[in-house]
């Protein structure tokens, strides 16, 4: 059996993000287009926070401040979608008509690159897409 050494590069695309768990449960959910308005995906991120920071450690590297009454906000939450869209994950069709549009090929793309490396995650990434379809989707 011959061991392959790994390269610098293996252990780049090795490393997991906030962004690769919350994109790769947004391409889960199978829809194509999901609600551009910040304050609910800020709430649903907060709510995932709360749930699952302390089980996947990704998440514990976004922070919330909270003002009240206004809801919990988060830089990393606008760098999520910034990311996407910067990326081609999705797509803002029209900046006056709020949604963000993630296609099935790009859902498929997502879903094949990120499968293995996010597997040990996959029980918590299952719920976590329907956290964030009730929240997001412009079809819940």
């Amino acid at each position: 059996m011959v061991m392959k050494n790994k390269t610098k590069y293996d252990e780049f695309k090795s490393f997991v993000t906030y962004i690769d768990v919350l994109t790769y449960a947004l391409a889960l959910i199978g829809e194509e287009q999901f609600n551009s308005d910040p304050i609910p995906w800020h709430a649903a991120v907060y709510e995932i926070w709360k749930k699952y920071r302390t089980i996947i450690p990704e998440l514990d590297k976004i922070y919330f401040t909270h003002r009240p009454p206004l809801p919990p906000q988060s830089v990393q939450v606008d760098r999520l979608v910034k990311v996407m869209t910067m990326s081609h994950e999705i797509s803002l069709p029209n900046p006056r008509f709020p949604t963000i549009d993630m296609d099935k090929d790009k859902r498929e793309k997502i879903k094949q690159r990120e499968k293995n490396r996010l597997d040990k995650y996959s029980t918590y990434i299952s719920d976590i897409s329907e956290i964030l379809k009730s929240r997001i989707s412009v079809h819940a």
